[in-house]
């Protein structure tokens, strides 16, 4: 929206690992478009939390702030997310085959994921320059001075299941939800750390006194945050095109899934589904409302919805670039079967290479020029 505006425009980034370098590349193309926009309230999960966490750190417009998001991404190396030698690869699979072997016994040795998050933890830090007790200090400084409403990320309590949203905003605020809660939080570096962390895959990290992961993981209604903290229109930003039902070869034998198929299926479940499902049931809403006598029912109002896909399935394009991956790394996913399937979903969460990154936020950008007056049109109102 345009600032003095009454609409309040939210911005809801989902994940999908690597492929959210497609939010940067949309986000930068549509910035240059039309620097205008403004967008005060601001909600992320997963790795969509890191882009989220980028631009509400930013002293600049929307505009500056997005090229210092793309920024980030042309960046971003495996090397930079996890630690991918081979001393580090080998050590985290003797582990978890150790405690497999010996039945979780006393005696296996301590493991609480697959890689070491070390190295995206110190980039975050140099990116989003966070005070000493790791407070995102960009982010509380532009809530307390009125260029933001409010900035959400979400995360799974790994102990109680809930889904939960991190608030900083301007009003205090709160929600409780069956199996997911809003509450209001000074937001720093560990709860985007927590927010992207990957089940199994990355570890989880304690926030007050409960460990938590992924926020993708329980969230069933990834628009809600954005509702709960006044949205009248939301633009959603996911990184799965639309896929047609698949039909099947009577005549070709289709073979067992790989793991890595498999995995990747889990994967999407979590990242990229349910924005897909919330969003059909936000229109449904939207529709019963509008046929309603009473505009306002209950509490209840419509909020307007812009939900932007890839133009083409950017998870596919991730097998080309497997070679830019590290080599222990590489070798290790490979046992997984990322070879032995035409989906790459596992490799493309994991895909943070210059070559990838960079065809992502190509399309991305692509993709914003195709839409851009529609989505500038939305945004002012």
């Amino acid at each position: 929206m345009l600032k003095g505006k009454q609409n309040k425009v939210a911005l809801m980034l989902g994940g999908g690992g690597a492929r959210a370098a497609y939010h940067a590349g949309f986000l930068r193309r549509l910035g240059e478009l039309h620097p205008e926009l403004y967008f005060p309230i601001l909600t992320g999960v997963s790795a969509g939390a890191i882009n989220i966490a980028c631009l509400g750190s930013g002293p600049g417009s929307f505009r500056e702030n997005s090229v210092r998001l793309a920024d980030f991404w042309s960046d971003i190396t495996v090397g930079q997310v996890f630690n991918a030698d081979w001393a580090a690869t080998l050590a985290n699979m003797l582990r978890w085959v150790g405690r497999l072997a010996t039945g979780g016994s006393g005696l296996a040795p301590s493991t609480r994921s697959l890689v070491n998050t070390g190295p995206l933890r110190s980039f975050l830090s140099a990116a989003l320059k966070p005070g000493a007790d790791g407070r995102l200090l960009g982010v509380a400084d532009n809530v307390r001075r009125g260029h933001l409403d409010a900035v959400a990320i979400t995360t799974t309590n790994y102990l109680s299941g809930i889904s939960t949203t991190w608030v900083e905003s301007r009003e205090i605020v709160s929600w409780s939800r069956p199996g997911r809660a809003g509450l209001p939080a000074d937001l720093g570096l560990d709860h985007v750390m927590a927010s992207c962390a990957l089940p199994l895959f990355f570890p989880a990290v304690r926030l007050e006194n409960a460990w938590h992961g992924d926020g993708g993981i329980r969230l069933v209604s990834p628009l809600s945050p954005a509702i709960h903290l006044g949205a009248t229109k939301i633009l959603a930003i996911s990184t799965r095109p639309p896929r047609p039902f698949p039909t099947a070869d009577p005549i070709r034998p289709v073979p067992y899934p790989a793991p890595a198929s498999i995995i990747g299926q889990m994967l999407d479940a979590v990242f990229l589904d349910v924005l897909d499902q919330d969003a059909l049931h936000l229109q449904r809403l939207n529709h019963l409302l509008a046929g309603h006598p009473r505009q306002n029912l209950d509490g209840l109002s419509q909020v307007e919805l812009i939900l932007v896909r890839p133009s083409v399935d950017i998870g596919a394009l991730a097998a080309a670039h497997e070679r830019d991956l590290p080599r222990a790394f590489r070798f290790a996913i490979r046992g997984l079967g990322t070879r032995d399937t035409a989906q790459s979903d596992l490799l493309a969460t994991v895909m943070f290479s210059h070559s990838y990154v960079g065809q992502l936020m190509a399309i991305g950008a692509r993709d914003a020029e195709a839409r851009s007056e529609e989505i500038a049109a939305f945004v002012r109102g």
